[in-house]
């Protein structure tokens, strides 16, 4: 049984929430071969290795440490849905390498009794690059004001944490955690790989537990307080509010008033009165539905970093002397993008937050990227224009 509707102004309280973020640092050279990687890691730029060795690590046979980024979770939606739907366990090497799908690697970092929850640290390695997803679980009783200033703290750097790395103890904040952890990634790839370019950070919060059952509306403390932790503004009290039409996701089953998903060009966040409120909610739950939210911006995302780098190499290579594997992943990438972005069901996963990733972050580069590769090629239109096509005409 859900707390009852509220109907006049009150103070919510959130009982569980979750922050993600991620980084995503895009490496061409990983993939052109102009460096040279590390036996383990050999297998990123060549599909017929990539491809076995994801099935050794599907059937667990693999000889190195590397795991499916689904965790053996063979219900995972989006990967699921992704991928065009098989069952998890049987995806072949071919689709995970046509897909650009990365693997997910143990970090050698652990964060200790933090007093506010816990936190989970995953390293994710591409074909292209690499991705940090960095997840803190808060469980208490905090006001939406003291929530917000919480995240605040977590993301400028004034919560630190205490880092366990092998048996050494250190300190840190949120980025230099970023910084260590992706540094150690690049270092276990070889020690002549470069930096490569890392993108601005993507945040996800989702509101898991909280009472009462307060709505969404425009204008509101809760508006305000999705405002603040998705465009991490200096002054999120006295920033100016985005309109409702400007920001907000349609989200499918989930269209009942006073539900929110709210969309930055850098930032997600998730207010479903409807389910968090509930005593005894259903599966998936929300802390399910912010899983896939998480994945779903990092493929976009590092699909994102690939284009942006082909066309940095396109500046001064010509298109014939590309190395043919980067080549290729940079037509697959353009496949799946398209995919993403026209929500087409039966290819891929259907998410209108991905296809607003997209066109706020990639659109004018891939159609750029397009009429390279693919000449004569039409440009994806805007998104509003793109959703207008896709709609059935009205009946009658």
């Amino acid at each position: 049984m859900s707390t009852p509707l509220t109907t006049a102004p009150a103070a919510p309280t959130i009982l569980d929430f979750r922050l993600t973020f991620l980084w995503v640092e895009t490496i061409l050279d990983m993939i052109s071969g102009a460096t040279d990687l590390a036996e383990p890691f050999t297998f990123l730029n060549k599909s017929n290795r990539y491809r076995k060795v994801f099935e050794e690590v599907l059937a667990g046979k693999s000889k190195t440490s590397p795991e499916a980024p689904w965790q053996k979770r063979k219900k995972q939606f989006f990967w699921k849905y992704y991928l065009a739907g098989p069952a998890l366990d049987s995806v072949s090497g071919r689709q995970a390498w046509e897909h650009l799908v990365p693997l997910r690697t143990k970090l050698p970092f652990a964060v200790k009794d933090w007093e506010h929850g816990r936190v989970t640290i995953e390293g994710f390695y591409y074909p292209h690059g690499l991705a940090l997803a960095v997840t803190l679980r808060v469980v208490s009783a905090l006001t939406l004001d003291q929530t917000v200033k919480l995240a605040y703290a977590i993301r400028d750097g004034d919560e630190k944490f205490s880092i366990q790395q092998d048996r050494l103890q250190t300190v840190k904040t949120l980025e230099s955690l970023a910084d260590d952890a992706l540094t150690w990634m690049r270092d276990s790839l070889g020690k002549g790989v470069k930096p490569g370019t890392r993108r601005d950070v993507f945040s996800i919060f989702t509101v898991v537990k909280a009472v009462p059952m307060i709505l969404f509306e425009p204008g509101g403390e809760v508006h305000r307080a999705f405002q603040a932790v998705t465009e991490w503004s200096s002054a999120p009290e006295t920033a100016s509010l985005r309109p409702i039409l400007e920001v907000q996701v349609p989200v499918k089953g989930s269209d009942a008033p006073g539900t929110m998903l709210l969309a930055h060009r850098r930032g997600r966040a998730v207010w479903f009165p409807g389910l968090f409120s509930k005593n005894k909610p259903k599966k998936p739950s929300l802390s399910c539905y912010h899983r896939n939210l998480v994945f779903a911006c990092m493929q976009v995302d590092s699909l994102g970093g690939l284009v942006r780098g082909m066309l940095r190499l396109l500046e001064d290579t010509p298109l014939a002397k590309v190395n043919s594997t980067l080549k290729t992943c940079a037509l697959n990438t353009i496949d799946r993008l398209d995919e993403l972005y026209m929500g087409d069901r039966d290819r891929t996963y259907r998410s209108a937050s991905v296809a607003k990733q997209i066109y706020q972050n990639e659109l004018k580069e891939l159609n750029r990227l397009r009429r390279l590769m693919r000449p004569g090629q039409k440009d994806l239109l805007p998104l509003a224009e793109a959703v207008a096509q896709a709609s059935p005409p009205p009946k009658g």
